[in-house]
């Protein structure tokens, strides 16, 4: 049922970064399409991870936040797909980005993994948790709108980063981006201050 997803996460509280509260709601969503067998084996390879990150199958969905989070930014460019916005037709610059390496790059290589790994009854869970993570988080990021384009215009010509560099006003300015993170923030929980301008 997917009122119970909203009713989840008017209950995830300030003791969760309100970064993620996107990515668990599509979490949550996806876990109502699946049978309890199902869900017992995927928190099973999750908990391979339980020490180190927060517990269960929603909490895994930040998972690849939380390791940017902490530094590590092998893997920036998979949380998004850049692809162009362009009304005004302005030429576009040259990308110094390496094609391919973003969020349906990743997506795919979480499927080729998990159909390699199969055909090895001797694989690691390690991996299987490790995908599995990863695909969770994926499937988040495709769903959240400014990780799927970027405005290019006569004020971007450039690009506007996903919404990074665009700014509305709320209060006081803020990036576009956080203003969508926003609509999904739990209200007794502050943003991040390094979102806002000024």
């Amino acid at each position: 049922m997917r009122v119970s997803a909203l009713v989840l996460l008017s209950l995830l509280g300030s003791t969760v970064a309100w970064w993620g509260n996107g990515h668990m709601l599509v979490a949550e969503i996806a876990r109502q399409e699946l049978d309890a067998s199902k869900m017992e084996k995927i928190e099973s390879l999750l908990s391979i991870y339980d020490a180190y990150f927060l517990k269960g199958y929603a909490a895994a969905s930040t998972w690849e936040d939380d390791l940017k989070d902490d530094g590590f930014n092998a893997m920036a460019t998979w949380h998004f797909a850049d692809t162009a916005y362009n009304p005004e037709n302005i030429t576009l610059p040259i990308s110094t980005r390496v094609p391919g390496e973003d969020v349906m790059w990743a997506l795919q290589g979480c499927m080729e993994t998990f159909s390699s790994v199969a055909k090895n009854p001797a694989s690691s869970p390690w991996i299987w948790s490790f995908q599995l993570r990863a695909l969770i988080h994926f499937v988040g990021d495709v769903h959240q709108p400014l990780h799927n384009g970027q405005l290019f215009d006569h004020q971007f010509p450039n690009g506007d980063e996903g919404g990074n560099l665009y700014v509305v006003f709320l209060f006081q300015p803020l990036f576009c981006v956080a203003y969508w993170g926003l609509q999904v923030h739990h209200a007794d929980s502050p943003p991040e201050p390094a979102l806002y301008l000024g």
